[in-house]
């Protein structure tokens, strides 16, 4: 997989809009713990809704032992809504020397007070109000720190809003885009399995991008013969997955669930409509250097590191595949809390 592609499959090295910020961990490196979790939630998300799909097509035959092949590319793509662009929480929120200086200055202080108030505020976590644009938020908007005054150094320094230089990076993208290598073979009492593999390509700003998946599809009908009466093939089938970029995102996702397809025409000419229901879930690991200031002391960095489910926990699943001579093209609709659509193209021997 090219470098290309695998700047599309993250789709957090895309071009920032036109305030500092030019990459997500640029991004996260100024904000505390409540405002990042907040600011990358819709990722997070959209991570698991387009990870977890495109695995399967056709359900297998429930037969014993055959020789199936499917080589190709899987395209996944989780949607954006308008209620993914903003944010607003209340957490806590250490300023920095020049957001502290901002403030003071702002409210009158100057000299040996304004400096006493400004040791004191940045070894404080606050407690503040903090909204703005998601990284699929505006990129002329910026995150904003709603202060709500309070007594420091023995000085009422008033309620102010400060704006931070973090915005949206991926305006007007609708979708995060994903894409993946994929191999399925088959089959064996009526199961096959699919993996999905890329061994590691370092990317500007994102660090080594390194992924695996694994799905097993089953039919019961294999075991239960009067199930085969049914005009249609059922399966059975589960999955799990691993993704990390560099030290900033370890994403993991799985899924399990039920599978229905049926056949029309034959076997190099074909149309097979499929149906799938199923519960899903993932999570996402991010961890990232913020910088913070300290009276009479080098600045140094926190830790920052948390982990986030994403929404996305049931998924119905509709498509439809073509195949033509040796060549599958499939496609489908995924509906859940982050809807999503795959679509691949494949050779089967």
């Amino acid at each position: 997989m090219s470098r290309r592609i695998l700047a599309a499959l993250l789709a957090l090295a895309c071009a920032a809009g036109p305030a500092a910020s030019d990459d997500l961990e640029t991004a996260l490196g100024k904000l505390s713990r409540d405002a990042g979790s907040a600011y990358v939630g819709p990722v997070v998300s959209a991570f698991g809704a387009g990870l977890n799909g495109g695995w399967f097509h056709e359900s297998p035959r429930p037969k014993g032992f055959g020789f199936d092949i499917e080589v190709g590319v899987v395209y996944m793509g989780a949607l954006f809504g308008d209620a993914h662009e903003d944010f607003s929480v209340t957490g806590t929120f250490r300023f920095n020397r020049d957001q502290a200086t901002q403030l003071v200055a702002a409210a009158g202080f100057t000299g040996a007070t304004a400096d006493s108030i400004v040791d004191v505020l940045i070894t404080q976590d606050i407690a503040m109000g903090i909204s703005g644009p998601t990284v699929v938020g505006s990129g002329s908007d910026s995150v904003k720190l709603n202060f709500g005054g309070g007594i420091y150094s023995g000085h009422p320094v008033p309620q102010q809003v400060i704006a931070l230089p973090v915005v949206g990076l991926l305006e007007g993208q609708s979708m995060l885009p994903l894409a993946a290598p994929q191999v399925t073979v088959g089959t064996v009492l009526g199961t096959m399995a699919t993996v999905r593999y890329y061994p590691g390509q370092t990317i500007k700003s994102i660090g080594k991008v390194k992924y695996f998946g694994l799905g097993v599809q089953h039919n019961p009908m294999f075991w239960i013969p009067p199930l085969r009466k049914f005009p249609f093939n059922l399966s059975l089938y589960a999955t799990t997955q691993t993704l990390s970029a560099g030290t900033l995102i370890k994403c993991r996702t799985s899924s399990a669930g039920l599978q229905a397809s049926k056949r029309l025409g034959f076997y190099l000419l074909n149309l097979t409509p499929y149906l799938g229901v199923g519960y899903e879930q993932s999570s996402i690991d991010i961890a990232y250097q913020y910088a913070i200031d300290r009276p009479g002391l080098p600045a140094t960095t926190q830790d920052i590191r948390f982990t986030l489910d994403g929404e996305n926990t049931t998924r119905v699943t509709a498509g439809l595949n073509v195949k033509v001579l040796v060549v599958n093209i499939n496609a489908d609709y995924n509906f859940g809390k982050y809807d999503s659509f795959t679509a691949g193209a494949m050779v089967k021997f």
